[in-house]
């Protein structure tokens, strides 16, 4: 002071208010100026309190929710406490502003000096867009009457369902075999969605990992394992179709492709050298998978010719052979020389 105010022009200034004793209190703010009207008076009131008797404060003071998808709700925890040295009695906890409510207490609620309580704000948006009111907590507190201020925006509900890979090749399965893959379904949205099932095409073609109904949360996954297990010697196209409450697309098909084919047979092809000793009958077949054995006899009776087709081998494996002569008189003699056969 002095200011000089042009026309249209404003300022600003604080009052504050410091009590000396217990109750209310009533004054006058005067601004002087060469104004038209003069002098301009404000009154002022107010009350000042004991803390020897009741009083509240409330932990956080301002309840900020940011964003919240529309038709879900976000809540928050304000603590109530009484820092006074009397008990006092809380009368309500009223909300305003769109979506806003409040839970936790009951009316009339006692609260002890020192003691607490947890009071619950809740966000609950109708529509999109920026909201903001109060909760107010009515009591016999020296502060009978605490405002909390609270504030939020409503954004568009979004349950975007992803799914990774977006497509399946099981290439060529022999029949008799299976193989899996994996799949991944992930909610990319801001809301919770609910996958309500799957259904597969295509023959050999299946879906296991869930049951029922499930339900992600933003960000959350889970796996749904595709398998493929061919019974007839050709190609397949089919699909696993997911089907889901998802906003992007209530069913989303993966296309699965493979081949059924023939089980390859091998075998290994024996001959050898007649025996030079007299009174041989037949010949019997050993087979080890470790050179020098042990051997283990694969004819089921003796072989009359010098040849003999092993059947029962598998594709990979090494395989060492040895024949034996069967004498008339049923004396069986030594391993021949060990020959050795790779299987592809």
């Amino acid at each position: 002071m002095p200011m000089t105010l042009s026309p249209g022009a404003t300022a600003t200034f604080e009052v504050g208010f410091t009590p000396r004793i217990v109750g209310t209190s009533t004054g006058t703010l005067k601004l002087i100026s060469n104004a038209a009207n003069g002098t301009a008076a404000l009154a002022l009131t107010g009350s000042g309190f004991s803390r020897s008797a009741g009083y509240v404060t409330a932990t956080p003071l301002i309840a900020q929710f940011g964003d919240v998808p529309v038709g879900t709700k976000n809540t928050q925890s304000v603590q109530l406490k009484n820092t006074g040295t009397r008990a006092v009695s809380i009368s309500g906890a009223t909300a305003t502003g769109g979506g806003f409510s409040v839970s936790g207490i009951a009316a009339p609620y006692w609260l002890g000096a020192g003691a607490s309580v947890e009071l619950t704000i809740v966000f609950q948006p109708s529509r999109a867009g920026s909201a903001s009111g109060a909760v107010t907590i009515g009591s016999t507190a020296s502060d009978s009457s605490l405002s909390i201020a609270v504030s939020g925006t409503g954004i568009a509900t979004t349950r975007l369902l992803g799914v990774s890979p977006g497509s399946l090749a099981f290439g060529n399965i022999t029949l008799g075999w299976s193989t899996t893959r994996v799949l991944k379904l992930t909610n990319t949205g801001n809301s919770s969605l609910t996958i309500s099932g799957d259904t597969v095409s295509g023959a050999g073609v299946s879906a296991t990992g869930m049951s029922g109904s499930t339900t992600l949360a933003p960000g959350q996954s889970a796996t749904l394992t595709a398998g493929f297990a061919p019974t007839v010697a050709s190609s397949m196209t089919g699909a696993i179709t997911i089907t889901s409450n998802a906003t992007n697309a209530p069913s989303v098909t993966v296309p699965v492709t493979g081949t059924g084919v023939s089980a390859v047979s091998h075998s290994v092809a024996l001959t050898w050298q007649p025996s030079s000793s007299s009174g041989v009958s037949g010949y019997y077949v050993y087979r080890a998978t470790a050179s020098g054995g042990p051997y283990a006899r694969v004819d089921s009776s003796a072989v009359g010719g010098t040849s003999y087709t092993d059947t029962g081998v598998s594709a990979g494996v090494t395989y060492y052979y040895a024949v034996t002569t069967l004498g008339t008189d049923g004396i069986e003699s030594g391993y021949s020389n060990q020959v050795k056969a790779v299987v592809p």
